[in-house]
């Protein structure tokens, strides 16, 4: 009996050989061979479209997650001199299933240290109005009506995490006598399923939730040369207590609770000869809010509720107008020390002297306590009431 021989397959044997191969080679190019041309032409391209010199110190791709990170960002003004904006880190992690879904979908993305540098010129434009294309729409219903009536909606954006850390902001105004400087920041902050709203007649439009519930909800639209802007604002149930570290070394106070909503329209328009910086129908809502003196443990303000209506400011005038504001309930504690200072007086500026500890329930540690009950009506202009216990 002969031996039987097996039958040779070579197109069968190439495809076995490319399959197990196509991993590797996927891995080679998206690890190795991708980062360096990304980073070039992605060098060249935002320098062609920001007009501006720009440097990336690396890239790395993860083929397989198709996550991208961009370290050492640096987009220099146009003189070359300061940097514009840039970054140390920037990581993104793309799902590949919203390419077949009705919104763009991120897993995350994360930016470490980014920082700006906005300065208003004497003629009102921006060092960034080159890159707003003239004649932008100045609010959501100028783009509504510029837009064609049958324009499909944009397709909504979706982050399920969005982590920014010490993010900073340079702003410089020298349209004013003496030239107005300020640097914003360290600013860091976590939301979780952020979104863009999908509304053909509304494009400038988002919402985001943070990890503390808090929501904030813009609707408006910008334009440049000059630089302008229109909107409406909403932050609601910020937890004035997690931003301590903003606050905690100019005051002797902490706040022990406490919530804050904060709604209104603004103007901004930095022409020359129209500069306006405006609020318009403004309102605060402070609920459940305490002070606590630092160097006591002694709460000095308990304020369940406190309303500002119908305000309205003028950055360029200095004026300011309150329609009404409405306490309900509320106790407040005043010390005076054996010195004869004011406790509060001086827990509002912690440098000009140091706070002894002591129970301020105790007459023998120092001084008079002043207990003042807050009364107003609900809904009316309230004028607290003080009255000594």
């Amino acid at each position: 009996m002969g031996y039987l021989r097996r039958k040779k397959h070579p197109g069968r044997n190439g495809l076995l050989i490319a399959a197990a191969a196509a991993p590797l080679v996927y891995a080679l190019v998206g690890f190795l061979i991708l980062p360096p041309i990304t980073k070039s032409r992605a060098e060249a391209r935002l320098a062609a479209t920001l007009h501006r010199p720009v440097q990336i110190a690396r890239v790395r791709i993860n083929p397989f997650t198709l996550a991208v990170t961009v370290e050492g960002l640096d987009v220099r003004e146009r003189d070359g001199r300061a940097s514009f904006a840039g970054w140390e880190r920037l990581f993104v992690n793309f799902e590949s299933a919203s390419l077949w879904s009705d919104e763009w979908s991120f897993a995350a993305i994360e930016l470490d240290a980014p920082h700006g540098r906005v300065v208003a010129g004497r003629d009102g434009t921006l060092n960034f109005s080159d890159l707003l294309g003239d004649g932008a729409p100045a609010d959501a219903a100028g783009a509504a009506a510029s837009a064609p009536a049958d324009a499909p909606p944009v397709k909504p954006l979706h982050i399920a995490r969005l982590a920014l850390s010490r993010a900073r902001l340079e702003f410089r105004d020298e349209g004013r006598a003496q030239p107005f400087t300020t640097t914003l920041g360290p600013v860091s902050l976590l939301v979780r399923d952020f979104r863009t709203v999908s509304e053909a007649n509304a494009p400038y439009t988002f919402e985001a939730v943070t990890e503390s519930g808090e929501k904030l909800a813009w609707r408006g639209g910008i334009r440049s040369a000059p630089f302008r802007s229109r909107g409406e604002l909403t932050l609601s149930d910020l937890v004035l207590k997690k931003y301590a570290p903003y606050y905690a070394e100019r005051t002797g106070l902490d706040i022990a609770g406490g919530r804050l909503t904060v709604h209104g329209r603004y103007d901004f328009n930095f022409d020359a000869q129209h500069r306006v910086i405006r609020l318009l129908d403004g309102a605060l809502d402070i609920r459940d809010l305490q002070l606590v003196e630092r160097a006591t443990g002694a709460t000095v303000l308990d304020l369940p509720r406190a309303e500002i209506k119908g305000a309205t400011a003028d950055g360029i005038a200095l004026t300011a107008d309150v329609r009404e504001i409405a306490v309900t309930g509320g106790r407040v504690r005043v010390r005076r020390d054996k010195d004869g200072t004011i406790n509060l007086l001086s827990l509002l500026h912690p440098s000009a002297g140091a706070v002894t500890p002591a129970d301020p329930a105790d007459s023998s540690a120092g001084g008079d306590n002043l207990a003042a009950p807050l009364a107003g009506k609900p809904g009316a202009a309230a004028r607290p009431a003080l009255g000594l216990t």
